[in-house]
C-alpha cells in the first residue's frame, strides 16, 4: 500500500511542499499512480525522507545530501561534518557580533532617551 503526500507529511511532521521540494531536487523518486497521476510513497520513501530531514536538521546542504545518497566514501562524510561545523561556528561568531553591536546600540539609545526633556532650549548665558 502506498501513502499520499499528505499522509507522509503528517507522519513526519513536515509540509507537503517540503516533500515535493525533495522530489524536485531529485532526492526521492516515488512512484506515480497511473490512475490519478499522484505520487504514492512507499515505506522506503518515508525512510529516505526521514534521513533527509535528519541531514537538513544538521544543516547539510541539498548538494551534500546528494553526495551522501550517491554513496560517497565514509571518510568524506566526516569532511562534510567538519565543514558544516566550521560553517556553524562562523555563523555563531557572526551572530555574536551582531548581538554585541545591537547591545551597544541599545545602551546608546537608552542614554539618549534618558536625556530627552532634561534640558531647556533658550538663550545661552553670557
Amino acid at each position: 500500500m502506498r501513502l499520499t503526500v499528505r499522509e507522509v507529511a503528517d507522519i513526519l511532521g513536515v509540509s507537503s511542499e517540503t516533500i515535493r521540494y525533495y522530489i524536485r531536487e531529485g532526492l526521492i523518486k516515488p512512484e506515480r499512480n497511473s490512475k490519478n497521476d499522484y505520487y504514492g510513497y512507499s515505506s522506503e520513501d518515508v525512510m529516505l525522507i526521514s534521513d533527509i530531514l535528519f541531514y537538513r536538521d544538521m544543516n547539510l546542504s541539498i548538494s551534500n545530501i546528494h553526495k551522501i545518497f550517491d554513496g560517497i566514501d565514509v571518510s568524506q562524510i566526516g569532511e562534510i561534518i567538519d565543514a558544516t561545523i566550521d560553517e556553524a561556528n562562523d555563523k555563531i561568531r557572526e551572530y555574536q557580533n551582531i548581538a554585541e553591536r545591537l547591545e551597544s546600540w541599545r545602551r546608546e539609545y537608552t542614554e539618549e532617551l534618558d536625556m530627552v526633556g532634561k534640558f531647556r532650549i533658550g538663550k545661552m548665558p553670557a
